[in-house]
């Protein structure tokens, strides 16, 4: 697999997982993993940032 194709994919990945993924695990009463799928989708520095880290 080419660096081009696999960055499209990880793209793909986290778009999917900002999106999709967190609604789809609230609304199987996941929260806890919904807001840490939520937090793949952000960038690095952010992620460590977030309010999450600090409940």
């Amino acid at each position: 697999m080419h660096t081009r194709e696999l960055a499209a994919i990880l793209t793909g990945l986290r778009t999917w997982l900002g999106e999709q993924a967190p609604a789809r695990l609230r609304a199987s009463g996941l929260t806890d993993l919904a807001d840490r799928a939520a937090l793949l989708a952000l960038p690095y520095d952010s992620r460590w940032n977030d309010p999450y880290w600090s409940r």
